[in-house]
């Protein structure tokens, strides 16, 4: 059934794949642009809003749309830390979307992260009832925004899923992110000094992400999704960042002795492992992610090196 789907943060890292996803399986995709900017592409449509989103209701007020899919969010990039503008659009700007969903008749989908979680303390994969960030403005603004969107959406009879997406990875990520800034030095030869590389993350490839946001328009729509919740959108399978790393040298064919382990320090505050459980997700929508560590970074790699295909 192809549906009108309005989406925020299209021109984002993960906005853009979900956007193209979405328009290639036939449905119409309305992306609401700030000053010009987002996803270009001459099967999505576009409307133009301010930059802090006043007058959203307006600027989509000719658009019927089915549901919205939320991709928006501020502080992913270490130095964005405007309190202000974090709250602007991690916090209001989800109730804003509820309210908008509301008063239109459509679904809401709101891009959560796993950075809403509070580092365990042990090796067990993260249900979504685990302790919640308080000591980081970006995960705490994110977890904010949505236990606040889904307690509005309940309230107010709106279908909603948050979508807590995990170490997401692929190509289109910002170049200070690890698989690009890795595909740009190993692919001049360079040797790349890092952390030691044992902390471990669930890796998901951005298509797998897209994927969910998809399956979960779909689920909001037939009903098996009826009722406002957050989910973990992950693998369940945790990858040391050293092996990660591996991974990507092989697939380029080049030296893993490039890889300079135990160089630099670990970041302050270092969450030492951070894996997701999907089985909630799975279970209400049928999703699965089709990637592994190793064919994620294939296909990234080949992408981003425009090799065709990288080694297998």
């Amino acid at each position: 059934m192809t549906r009108t789907i309005l989406i925020l943060g299209g021109g984002g890292f993960v906005g853009r794949r979900v956007a193209a996803r979405l328009a290639a399986r036939g449905d119409r995709v309305v992306q609401v642009r700030r000053n010009g900017g987002g996803v270009q592409g001459s099967d999505i449509e576009s409307v133009t809003v301010a930059p802090d989103y006043a007058g959203l209701g307006d600027a989509v007020d000719g658009v019927a749309f089915d549901a919205i899919v939320n991709c928006a969010a501020f502080g992913v990039v270490p130095t964005d830390r405007d309190i202000d503008a974090m709250i602007r659009v991690n916090v209001d700007l989800p109730q804003q979307l509820v309210r908008l969903a509301a008063a239109r008749g459509a679904a809401l989908v709101h891009l959560g992260s796993s950075a809403e979680y509070a580092g365990p303390t042990g090796n067990d994969a993260l249900t979504e009832n685990a302790l919640p960030e308080t000591g980081k403005s970006y995960g705490a603004s994110k977890y904010c925004g949505g236990v606040l969107m889904t307690l509005a959406a309940a309230d107010l009879g709106v279908k909603s899923a948050v979508l807590r997406l995990f170490q997401v990875f692929g190509p289109g990520e910002a170049p200070h992110r690890l698989l690009p800034s890795l595909v740009t030095r190993l692919g001049r030869g360079e040797r790349v000094a890092m952390s030691a590389g044992t902390q471990v993350r669930d890796f998901i490839h951005v298509d797998d992400a897209a994927s969910a946001v998809a399956a979960s328009i779909d689920a909001l729509a037939d009903g098996r999704l009826d009722a406002a919740r957050s989910f973990n959108v992950s693998t369940g399978t945790g990858t040391a960042v050293r092996a990660f790393a591996e991974t990507v040298a092989d697939k380029m064919g080049v030296d893993r002795q490039l890889l300079s382990f135990g160089e630099i320090a670990m970041r302050p505050g270092e969450i030492a492992y951070l894996v997701g459980d999907p089985a909630a997700f799975s279970a209400a929508t049928g999703w699965s992610p089709v990637h592994d560590v190793a064919s994620g970074v294939a296909q990234a790699v080949a992408e981003l090196t425009g090799a065709g295909e990288a080694r297998q």
